[in-house]
């Protein structure tokens, strides 16, 4: 939504605003999704450094953590391009496994569900996803 708002690349924002700049407008649009309708929202992975930003996702939303290896995301990323994201290429690939490690329990604590979604299919994760949901609906 950022890129589209902006009318430009995360690379490009980067640039415009560096990364803290770029940290406070994906915040201050997680704000505004949060306090719209409800919807489906796939957050960028930096979203979760914030405080602020878990404290709202956890107190807001059901949050579900598609946890995946750090292979896994090294491969995906390759495989879409990823390398023109600023962070992947100024860390290089030690520093995005940390980075990986860094995050995974900033995801923890804000999840509802974490799911190991390693090598399941989409259709597999949304049905279990759906579950889930329908499940806390019903409470």
């Amino acid at each position: 939504m950022l890129v589209q708002d902006e009318a430009a690349s995360i690379g490009e924002l980067f640039e415009r605003y560096g990364e803290a700049g770029f940290r406070e407008r994906e915040s201050g649009l997680l704000r505004a999704v949060l306090d719209g309708p409800v919807c489906v929202l796939s957050t960028g992975g930096g979203i979760i450094h914030s405080e602020d930003n878990r404290r709202r996702l956890a107190r807001a939303s059901t949050v579900v953590w598609l946890d995946l290896r750090f292979e896994t995301v090294r491969v995906r990323l390759r495989e879409a391009g990823g390398g023109t994201r600023p962070l992947i290429r100024q860390l290089g690939p030690e520093g995005l496994r940390d980075l990986h490690y860094r995050r995974r329990p900033l995801y923890a604590s804000c999840a509802d569900l974490r799911i190991d979604a390693d090598r399941a299919a989409p259709g597999r994760l949304a049905r279990h996803i759906a579950a889930h949901l329908q499940r806390d609906a019903s409470l």
